[in-house]
């Protein structure tokens, strides 16, 4: 929204399991603009769509569409073809190891699974009627370590590292059936 290039803050191979829905291959991307580091459903564009699709658990058509501006999530098929783009520069480039975690674990990222919700449970129904599972919980307070010599984010909690949606707790829920790349609805808490 506001022309400048967006952080892509990470990029996820979906490993193949039987605890999920997805399809294994696919790649979760996660992008912010590191100026309006804002919630979803902010202040910048229509917080009241946003609002009232969070507070039903069928989610309206096209719901990918509500959106400030300044985020893109989706979820890329395993066939999606992609141009090889530049490695981010803003970021320290780190890899998530990934372990089996008991389900209730508080701890880190948490990939599938139930929700650990830190307030009331937010569950939705994608607008194509399939269920919506969690995809990716991204615990409070969680920054992403900086690159040398990379600038500040303006509305990040340390001077070291950036954070995305101000550092809320995201539980990013996804379409089970994958509809379209944006099938994805970020419930944020803290």
């Amino acid at each position: 929204m506001c022309d400048s290039e967006m952080v892509a803050f990470l990029e996820i191979k979906l490993p193949p399991s039987d605890s999920h829905s997805f399809q294994p291959g696919s790649r979760l991307q996660i992008f912010a603009c590191r100026e309006h580091d804002d919630i979803a459903g902010d202040v910048y564009s229509g917080y009241t769509a946003f609002d009232n699709a969070s507070r039903i658990v069928a989610l309206p058509d096209e719901y990918w569409n509500i959106t400030d501006g300044h985020y893109v999530l989706r979820l890329l098929s395993p066939t999606t073809k992609t141009v090889e783009s530049k490695q981010e520069s803003r970021l320290a480039h780190q890899y998530l190891a990934a372990t089996i975690a008991s389900e209730d674990s508080q701890d880190g990222f948490k990939l599938f699974g139930q929700p650990y919700w830190v307030q009331h449970a937010e569950p939705h129904q994608c607008s194509c009627g399939a269920p919506m599972e969690l995809l990716l919980q991204i615990p409070d307070g969680h920054g992403f370590r900086m690159a040398d010599g990379a600038e500040e984010q303006p509305n990040s909690f340390s001077r070291m590292e950036y954070c995305i949606f101000l550092g809320n707790q995201l539980y990013l829920l996804g379409c089970t059936s994958q509809c379209n790349p944006y099938a994805l609805w970020p419930v944020l808490q803290n």
